[in-house]
């Protein structure tokens, strides 16, 4: 576990200091016994590093502290009128001009980053202002608006509103609202929900398909790195203010660095320099359902290999078994928290759909990446691509109704028998990584 100490890995242990400063920003005795604590140690262990991660923790504590009032205002104005001129993104998110302040909404029919002059009811609880009158006022002159913008254009001439294109635009987009609420719920059920929201498992698909492509054309894997990083920024920054395809990005994106400069970087440590710049630019990230679940997705694959230091043996018939195993498993025990939490329900039908879904989201991708790029070229060769992921599309959502029939599709975290099979499966993870640990020793 040598691989987890401060000193092998300060960016991770700085996330977390940060991430504790700024959840404790409206609670000042309980910050000043987390400095006392970081003292202590420090003059205990005779160990200077944690007096710096103690200086994150009040840079964390100082960036909370505006986010803290702003909820403060925000809950002061639940249930009353309040007007404005916003922007929208994704049909989905306000943000108030010349304000950090962002409201949920749902207005479909306008273009990305439009500006609107808005009045309606704010309900704070949900953090979700009802619009009563809408008003356009201006077209966004951003250039990732417009990319959006174009993409959407492309999606709507390629799929059309059938069911099957809507799923489509949601793999690729994030953006969910015209799909039916059956299939939102029969995702949900299946345990596949985050199919529907971009997260690293889309962008990473991208980025594979954008550097075999620069690979083909340019034959040189350093050139290719560079310009799959250019076009996932691209297609990143399009999407609005999407968390969880923000955390992939800079995620791949500094993977991709140390690669590039012939560095190698501890996975780790880039999962704690993305964690810390998301909540130092977006502090209401850090309550943000969809962002901790992504991060801690992720941390859970990084604690086996970077701290526990597991490795699946190459060669041997229980590889695949024992890669799904991790690949499926893991992320569910370092989210079911926050799922408990948030929603009070989880779904473990994820175990066998994510073993169908996650292929046929690789190659629905993979599909509408070339029915895109055919359709702006203008090279007649759009319609088998077309067809393809509209099969694929249609296979998917027949799979997900049935997948949601599966026992457990949506367990009540509170229930004793859900406790009992939670912890069942703690133990398994915690068993497999003591038997890794001591074979590795062995």
């Amino acid at each position: 576990m040598n691989k987890a100490k401060p000193s092998s890995a300060p960016w991770f242990y700085i996330a977390i200091t940060m991430g504790l400063g700024m959840l404790l920003s409206s609670k000042f005795v309980p910050f000043i016994a987390l400095l006392a604590f970081f003292l202590v140690l420090s003059i205990t262990l005779r160990n200077i590093d944690l007096l710096i991660l103690a200086l994150f923790a009040c840079i964390g504590f100082l960036r909370g502290i505006p986010q803290k009032k702003l909820q403060v205002t925000l809950k002061e104005l639940d249930n009353k009128a309040i007007s404005g001129n916003f922007r929208l993104f994704n049909e989905s998110i306000l943000k108030l001009s010349g304000t950090p302040i962002e409201l949920k909404t749902s207005m479909p029919g306008f273009k990305q980053g439009t500006l609107l002059e808005v009045k309606g009811i704010y309900k704070s609880n949900i953090n979700t202002l009802l619009p009563t009158y809408v008003e356009p006022i201006e077209d966004s002159k951003n250039f990732f608006d417009k990319i959006h913008n174009r993409l959407n254009f492309y999606l709507m001439q390629a799929f059309g509103l059938y069911e099957e294109g809507l799923l489509i635009k949601a793999l690729l987009t994030g953006d969910r609202k015209g799909l039916s609420k059956e299939t939102v719920e029969n995702f949900r059920k299946a345990g596949v929900a985050h199919l529907l929201a971009i997260s690293g498992l889309h962008l990473g698909f991208l980025f594979l398909l954008f550097n075999t492509l620069f690979m083909f054309i340019f034959r040189n894997d350093t050139i290719s790195k560079i310009f799959a990083s250019l076009f996932g920024g691209l297609y990143t920054f399009s999407l609005g203010p999407l968390a969880p395809c923000l955390r992939a990005f800079w995620f791949l994106l500094l993977l991709n660095l140390s690669s590039i400069i012939g560095r190698r970087a501890r996975a780790l440590n880039i999962w704690g320099i993305a964690f810390s710049l998301s909540i130092f630019f977006k502090p209401q990230w850090l309550k943000d359902p969809s962002f901790l679940m992504s991060y801690f997705a992720i941390l859970g694959y990084l604690s086996l290999s970077e701290i526990f230091s597991v490795k699946i043996p190459k060669g041997k018939w229980t590889y695949n078994i024992e890669n799904y195993f991790v690949s499926v498993l893991v992320p569910l025990l370092f989210t079911l928290p926050l799922q408990v939490m948030f929603f009070g329900k989880v779904s473990l039908a994820c175990i066998f759909s994510n073993l169908f879904l996650i292929p046929v989201t690789f190659l629905i991708i993979f599909e509408s990446f070339f029915t895109l790029f055919f359709l702006a070229t203008g090279l007649p060769l759009s319609i088998p691509f077309r067809n393809c992921a509209f099969i694929l599309s249609r296979f998917m959502l027949d799979s997900s109704h049935h997948l949601s029939n599966l026992p457990g599709n949506s367990l009540n975290a509170h229930n004793p028998t859900s406790l009992f099979v939670f912890s069942i499966l703690y133990i398994i993870l915690i068993l497999y990584i003591l038997v890794r640990i001591k074979g590795k020793g062995a």
